[in-house]
Order: C-alpha cells, then sequence, then structure tokens
C-alpha cells in the first residue's frame, strides 16, 4: 500500500453497489487473463456478468476497500466439491488492474482464510489458472 492510504476487508452486502463489484472482476479478467485465454472472449466480457452470483448469495463475498472505494474482492464458502467435504474454498479473488502488487491481495486473500478458518474449516485450498503467474505469488 502506498503511504497514507486506508485499506479495509469486510463482508459484502446485498446494499453494497454490485455493479462496482462486478465490474472488479470484469476488469480483472481483462487483465490477469489476457494471453491466457481468447482474447475474443475477454473482449466481449460484461462488466455486469458476476452481477447473478453477486446477488445470489453475497454472504460469501469480501469487499477490499481503499479509502472506502472497492477496488477487490474475493469469494469464499465450504468447499463446492464432494471429495473436499469439510474444507473451505476461495472460488475468487480479484482487484482493479491499477491496485495490483502493493500487498492488497495478500490482505484480501489472508481475509478469506480468516473467515473459512473462523466457519471451523480449517483445510482451504484454491484454484487458479497454470501460467497465471501472479496468483501463486499471493501465497
Amino acid at each position: 500500500m502506498r503511504g497514507g492510504e486506508r485499506a479495509a476487508v469486510r463482508p459484502l452486502t446485498a446494499g453494497d453497489d454490485l455493479a462496482a463489484i462486478s465490474r472488479i472482476y470484469a476488469e480483472s479478467w481483462r487483465t490477469a487473463y489476457r494471453g491466457l485465454i481468447p482474447q475474443s472472449y475477454l473482449d466481449r466480457l460484461r462488466d455486469d456478468a458476476w452481477l447473478p452470483m453477486l446477488r445470489s448469495r453475497p454472504q460469501d463475498s469480501l469487499v477490499l476497500e481503499l479509502d472506502g472505494v472497492p477496488v477487490g474482492t474475493a469469494c469464499c464458502c465450504a468447499a463446492r466439491e464432494e471429495a473436499r467435504r469439510g474444507w473451505g474454498e476461495i472460488v475468487s479473488l480479484y482487484l482493479l488492474p491499477a491496485c495490483r502488487f502493493r500487498g492488497l491481495g495478500s490482505l484480501l486473500l489472508w481475509s478469506a482464510v480468516e473467515r473459512l478458518r473462523g466457519q471451523g474449516l480449517e483445510r482451504i485450498y484454491l484454484w487458479v489458472l497454470e501460467n497465471n503467474q501472479p496468483a501463486p505469488a499471493l501465497l
């Protein structure tokens, strides 16, 4: 983080600006997955593509605010895979491109881990694309 900035992670609520959170996903995908996912798909991504997910389960998401402005989000819940029953899963973790590589991703990741552990889920996993180099650096 830069000097004087205040970062805070909190649960997402249904009353939050879900469109702004969906835009974080879209902008992140367009940057992070360039060269990993076909560009034609990234070019067609709509800013509101994540709204249905956010509306249906806001309680699974966290929002990272920098000076009160949403700049990152993570989705975490009990594992969705039957083989990992009793585990926690970090489904997604995204930051606005301008906020990457400043320690904010680590803050968001560890907030998600704490949240899952608070639910009694000690074993936690997440999936990353094989060539997504910045993602494993968070661990």
